[in-house]
Order: structure tokens, then sequence, then C-alpha cells
């Protein structure tokens, strides 16, 4: 795989429940993911490209929501009403039945705001949740919702799928990583002792949690083979062929996440002088544009994907 790569906007999980907005060194956190396959055998080679003179490659392939409005791949749009008060954008939206699961750009100490639209765009129930929905066969979601500490409510947190739900109990702060309609496998903070330790769980919403390996950080395309993740603020992106990187720093700004397109391609949000694009990525780190450049918000560019994280063995 060439090594080859441009400084963009890449966006970690983060959270809310208040009313804060993002601060361009907030460090990532554990994304929407799947399992390890090998352990990378050093780091991967860094390259650069000028942002000012990105070559367009063609219009996104995946839908996608920016300034509350979804674009279809056919064109058409659909504003999206979350019911809140004051600027709030979409940084995740997912499909769940006749309507979507959608997230916030508020975010707090690890709580994020969520959403049920239905069909119409329509915000019918909020709660606080922990990140991004994910996406599931025959279009069921798995999502968290819990009670925000700093609510000084007290209440339970539910891991929700299929119509199913399941109180985890001691458990705080899960974080979902994949959803294969059977099972979930998540990360949840679990009392060790003397602190409270991150580790993996997994449940058919039925039983108990069991206790797995931690999950890795990797975001896996639906060949099973490709993958990308956050790492020691570089955008990473790998395969058989190899992992090239791609400097992010200083351009982690906006909340939405990157995609995968298809196998070999993956959508971001990048950023350039306080505006921003959807900026597409090859396998070899070629970064072009599949947008206008537009003023930068803080919720970036939400693209709606139907593919589901699984474990890969």
């Amino acid at each position: 795989m060439r090594q080859r790569s441009a400084a963009l906007l890449v966006v970690p999980l983060l959270a809310v429940g208040c009313t804060s907005t993002p601060a361009a060194d907030a460090p990532p956190t554990e994304p929407s993911v799947v399992t390890p396959t090998r352990e990378p055998t050093g780091d991967p080679t860094d390259a650069r490209v000028s942002l000012g003179d990105l070559e367009r490659s063609g219009p996104p392939r995946l839908a996608y929501v920016r300034d509350l409005v979804l674009h279809g791949t056919d064109g058409r749009l659909l504003r999206i009403r979350l019911g809140l008060r004051g600027q709030w954008g979409v940084t995740s939206l997912v499909a769940d039945g006749d309507g979507y699961i959608a997230t916030d750009d508020r975010w707090f100490e690890g709580t994020i705001g969520m959403h049920r639209l239905d069909g119409e765009g329509q915000a019918v129930a909020s709660w606080t949740s922990t990140g991004p929905a994910l996406a599931g066969p025959r279009g069921a979601a798995a999502w968290v919702s819990l009670v925000a500490p700093e609510s000084g409510e007290s209440g339970p947190t539910l891991l929700h799928a299929g119509g199913r739900e399941q109180d985890i109990g001691p458990l705080i702060s899960p974080v979902l990583a994949a959803h294969d309609g059977r099972t979930l496998t998540f990360t949840a903070l679990q009392d060790g002792g003397r602190s409270y330790v991150r580790r993996g769980f997994t449940t058919d919403l039925v039983d108990p949690p069991e206790r797995v390996p931690v999950p890795s950080t990797r975001t896996y395309a639906s060949d099973g083979e490709h993958w990308w993740e956050l790492r020691r603020w570089r955008l990473v992106i790998g395969g058989p062929d190899g992992e090239v990187a791609i400097r992010s720093r200083p351009f982690v700004q906006a909340l939405g996440r990157p995609a995968w397109e298809d196998d070999s391609h993956l959508l971001v949000t990048v950023t350039h002088r306080r505006r921003q694009a959807i900026g597409r990525i090859d396998l070899d780190g070629t970064l072009s544009l599949a947008s206008d450049w537009s003023p930068f918000d803080n919720a970036g560019f939400a693209f709606v994907t139907d593919h589901f994280p699984q474990i890969v063995r």
C-alpha cells in the first residue's frame, strides 16, 4: 500500500447531556467498531497533502445530514426537527424500523443527546446516551439509554436492540462495539476494587452480560479486511496490504464520524480555515473532495450507512 496522507478532520465519539460545544483538542474515545485481527507491526508512515488544492472525485454515495437536512443519494431532502432550543446539529443517524435513531452535538462527560425520529424526520422521543446507535440487520438498530448523572435523577442503564432491552445493572457508561442482530458487544466500566476498569462484554439481552476481550478500536468495512481507527491523533487505514496514517491534528473539530462508503473508500468531515467539506479517502491515503466547501459546523457531516459492525475473528 502506498504511503500517502492528508490533514483532515476526523471525529471521535463524543458525548452529551448538557449544552457544551466541542474543543479542538478533545481526546478521541472509543468508536463503534470491531475486533482485533492482528496488531500493527509498526507505526505507519505519514504523508502530506495540501488541503487548499484537493481534487473533486464525485458526490458521496452515502446519504448524509448537514444543517439538519438529510440528503439522500437520489437527491431527495428530509428536514430533521429535533425539538431543541438553539442551533444544535445531528452527529449520527441510523435507520431503525420506519424511522431513525439520531444523536446531536450536545455532549458532556461521556454522555450525548439521542432522539427517535419518525419517517418524516420529527423527534418523537429523546433521552441521554453514550454514543451513536449501531445499524443492525433488517433495519433494527442498537443503542444505549441512561439517566445523565448531572441531572440529579437516577434510573437504569439500558441496552436496546430489535425491540428488546436489558438493564445492565452495576455496569457503567456502556459503549457499543458490535451488533449482529442476536448479540451486542460493548465495553463498560466495572468495579475493579480500587477503581473502575473498562472491560469487554457481550449479551443477547436475555441472559446477563458475559465478559469477553475488550474489542479493538477498529471499524471494519463490509469486506471484513479493511479498517480505520484513530491512533495517536492520526487516522489510520489498514488492511492486508499494510497501513497508511493521515495526520488529523489540528483538524479534529467536528463530531460527525468517518464512514465506509464502500470497501475501498472512507468518507470523512474535512476542515480547513473554518470551512468544511466531505472528504473521500482511498485505501492508499489519497484524499479528495466529495462536496463543496461550506462554513464550519460543530456537528460536521453525519453519514448514513446500513453496514453494521460485526466482530471479525
